[in-house]
């Protein structure tokens, strides 16, 4: 494989979060028009792709300074656009809602002011915690997106229908737990990091 080639493969990854940010208009504007299988099928898509990113680069060594930075900024805005787009259509909790958007917003705000306005580098370090409580908010994201489109595969008589809304009950409040417990430990490393007592995030 030629290095022209090899380069162009190593931008795969970069290119999926790129994707997520680019379907944020059409699932907003499917779901606001009732296309509710179409909105929960692309937000699938989105789903995946952030699974696919990471494993992508580290399968085969594709981790870049810039992938390391758009990845998880891609991730909070994404989840930061289907907040008020869930309140909207009634399938998100209030709480979780506004918990999940702080941490979201506060991550998120360290490629603003840490980098382009401190100008200070830092690192990234995967913590399975921080691992955990993205996969539960992708999950109970998804769980709104379903809840809209159920009456295409669940009928309103069906048992099936209580046990959909007790898992998005319990998924809601292991989210809620996950976050704050986020918030708990990323708090204060971003003042430490503010502070130059730390230079890695996690």
């Amino acid at each position: 494989m030629s290095q022209a080639s090899a380069s162009r493969w190593r931008q795969i990854p970069n290119a999926l979060s790129f994707l997520r940010l680019l379907l944020i208009p059409p699932i907003v504007y499917l779901s606001l028009h009732q296309y509710d299988g179409l909105a929960l099928s692309l937000y699938i898509v989105v789903a995946l792709s952030d699974y696919a990113d990471g494993w992508l680069a580290r399968r085969y060594h594709w981790q870049s300074r810039f992938g390391m930075i758009l990845d998880p900024l891609a991730d909070r805005i994404f989840v930061l656009s289907m907040i008020p787009l869930l309140w909207y259509l009634d399938t998100l909790g209030l709480l979780y809602g506004i918990v999940l958007g702080v941490r979201c917003l506060l991550q998120a705000s360290v490629v603003p002011v840490v980098l382009l306005w401190l100008k200070r580098p830092f690192g990234i370090r995967a913590m399975w915690l921080q691992l955990f409580a993205s996969v539960t908010a992708y999950i109970v994201l998804g769980l709104g997106f379903a809840d809209e489109a159920r009456y295409l595969w669940l009928p309103s008589t069906s048992g099936a229908r209580f046990i959909f809304e007790r898992t998005v009950g319990a998924m809601t409040f292991i989210g809620l737990l996950l976050e704050v417990a986020v918030l708990i430990r990323f708090a204060p490393r971003y003042l430490h990091v503010l502070q130059k007592r730390k230079n890695t995030f996690e």
